[in-house]
């Protein structure tokens, strides 16, 4: 893995002997939608809150002149996974849309379950002119390209409760994290590996590695997921967080980024699923929910999902504050080598 970091960082094309994707074919939007209502439902893997999901289907099928129902399945990652190779397997899909990153993706597509390329600008690029940058270069690599859409950077850094840290205190390094000060349940870290499993990708795994078992060390307070960890941190439960991001500080209360310390990043993607029976509704849910869906959340229900790039919140958050990160990317080699260092930091942690 290659030192440092860039706010333009981008996927890498990541190769498969004998694997060709077939050319993307344009669907005039009309025609698109007429497919859609037709089909009049969407399964989409994801966990909003009952109202939220309830405007967001109202405003897309408004948006459309369709009576299309969006179903939500509360489905973690990993369990999502499983069950499309169990459908596959006896031909019988049932999830139209699958909500990943990293190696989910990347499981998707090694199992031949990622959907035929589609030509979202064609169809959608006079509605959405933006629509280019979430499904192909320069973040999408060329065997992905026009099978996902981005909508999400999953930002990871360190955190602070601004009622409880003055900011001379506030850490501008990783490695301040394992200061003595911070010692015995003042930082909140995911025992899971979740928090710290990425600063491979700035110091390499050796460094990593010991970083880990310092933190371990430090006795830190650990809860399940970023998060609890953000919500430890805002209620004053401890301290500092480890492994927290731009949306999380957005939407808490009485926290704030350290925002001299780098952060790490996974794009999270809406793939449309090979043999899906509302392929059509998919695709036209995915690239609203992409665009005008995210915009929504954020303006009207503080749920900051978007890129760190664009017309987003956390865009805005990053440039104001000079927040640098890097991608987690999406080659076999990254994504190979970072399933391993969150094991290993998993195994670290949970001793």
């Amino acid at each position: 893995m290659k030192k440092g970091f860039s706010l333009l960082s981008s996927f890498v094309a990541v190769a498969f002997i004998g694997v060709f994707a077939p050319e993307a074919e344009p669907m005039p939007l009309e025609k698109l939608v007429q497919a859609a209502q037709r089909e009049g439902i969407v399964n989409h893997t994801e966990t909003r809150a009952a109202e939220v999901w309830a405007e967001l289907e109202k405003r897309f099928n408004n948006r459309f002149g369709t009576k299309i129902k969006i179903n939500q399945l509360p489905i973690q990652a990993a369990e999502a996974v499983t069950r499309l190779r169990e459908e596959a397997a006896v031909g019988r899909i049932s999830m139209d849309l699958y909500r990943g990153s990293g190696s989910y993706t990347y499981m998707v597509l090694k199992a031949g379950l990622l959907a035929e390329p589609f030509d979202w600008v064609d169809t959608f690029g006079k509605i959405f002119p933006g629509i280019g940058k979430l499904v192909g270069a320069p973040r999408v690599p060329k065997n992905l390209e026009n099978r996902i859409v981005l909508y999400d950077d999953l930002t990871k850094g360190v955190i602070y409760n601004k009622k409880l840290v003055a900011k001379n205190e506030v850490p501008r390094k990783w490695e301040e994290l394992l200061d003595p000060k911070w010692r015995g349940r003042k930082i909140a870290v995911d025992p899971r590996g979740s928090s710290t499993y990425g600063l491979a990708l700035f110091y390499g795994k050796e460094w990593a590695l010991d970083f880990n078992r310092k933190l371990k060390a430090q006795n830190p307070l650990f809860v399940n997921g970023t998060p609890a960890v953000a919500k430890a941190v805002s209620r004053g439960e401890a301290l500092l967080g480890a492994g927290v991001g731009i949306k999380h500080v957005l939407e808490e209360v009485d926290i704030d980024i350290a925002a001299e310390i780098p952060l790490f990043s996974a794009a999270r993607n809406i793939m449309p699923i090979h043999g899906s029976p509302h392929l059509n509704a998919a695709r036209l849910w995915a690239a609203w929910y992409a665009v005008e869906g995210v915009r929504i959340m954020n303006k009207e229900f503080g749920i900051y999902d978007g890129l760190i790039e664009g017309d987003y919140e956390q865009a805005r958050f990053a440039q104001k504050r000079g927040v640098k990160y890097k991608d987690e990317g999406l080659t076999e080699e990254d994504i190979e080598s970072l399933a391993e260092m969150r094991s290993l930091v998993r195994k670290i942690l949970a001793k």
